[in-house]
């Protein structure tokens, strides 16, 4: 059984949530191709070696969690944080964290405190409510459209992978609070069924740090059931490099894209 010698998990981010004080959210290294599941547990200890305590419970191949009502951090305790996974071959561990992350006390608050006022405008105001599917770039390979040779999918729109080459093509969903403002930029795509071409709307979206975005994620606005693919992603707030609100560019889905499939059993 392999240890946490291989160091499959590549990063651990401790983050302000929002709404219930902390987010933890993590990334495997490149190439992590274990069969699922993958279980992940958010660990704490009062000590740097340990012994460690579940926080969390098991966490089945997520890539983020927030702790239900915050933590209770002590302030006369340094409380230590870590994520262990376990696959069917292993066993792996993160580095250490702090509570705080890359932040002090301080910072998390105020970091917390801008990403409230962002959401309470949102929901009371401009917002609708969104979930974020992750599009896997690590995990097991599909075992249906792969070419042995390159590696690559043979086909665009895989019923299996939906075109992502993994064999569990998104996780999530992960919801939180977004505004819309239309992008002039309109892009052409060719259609599924290669007759015509579509106009692609474009959009910019502003969402809290809710769940790391990345490009080819797939946000979905319940209000109106459409999906979108993400094209681009900036910081517009952050404190010492860490991420409160993000804005993101994305393009409007068709209807019949294999996107629309995400999230059915």
């Amino acid at each position: 059984m392999r240890d946490n010698g291989d160091p499959a998990i590549a990063r651990l981010d401790v983050t302000p949530d929002y709404s219930k004080g902390f987010l933890f959210s993590w990334r495997l290294r490149g190439g992590f191709n274990d069969p699922y599941p993958w279980k992940f547990r958010v660990q704490g200890a009062l000590s740097q070696n340990g012994p460690w305590t579940d926080i969390s419970p098991a966490l089945e191949n997520r890539v983020a969690w927030r702790a239900p009502g915050g933590l209770r951090v002590n302030k006369s305790d340094v409380i230590f944080l870590r994520l262990v996974l376990d696959t069917p071959e292993g066993h792996y561990e993160s580095y250490v964290r702090t509570p705080y992350g890359d932040l002090d006390r301080r910072e998390f608050l105020i970091g917390k405190e801008v990403m409230r006022k962002e959401v309470l405008h949102m929901s009371k105001l401009a917002g609708t409510e969104c979930e974020v599917w992750s599009v896997a770039n690590y995990g097991p390979r599909c075992p249906h459209c792969l070419d042995p040779i390159t590696g690559q999918p043979r086909v665009g729109h895989c019923r299996y992978c939906l075109g992502t080459g993994f064999e569990h093509p998104y996780i999530g969903p992960f919801p939180s609070w977004c505004t819309f403002s239309e992008n002039n930029q309109h892009q052409l795509s060719e259609g599924l069924d290669g007759n015509g071409m579509l106009e692609q709307k474009r959009f910019q979206v502003r969402m809290v740090n809710s769940v790391p975005v990345k490009k080819n994620d797939v946000v979905h606005d319940k209000g109106s059931g459409k999906r979108y693919y993400v094209n681009q992603v900036a910081i517009a707030a952050e404190i010492r490099r860490v991420p409160l609100v993000q804005t993101l560019v994305v393009d409007e889905i068709a209807v019949t894209d294999p996107a629309y499939k995400i999230g059915e059993e």
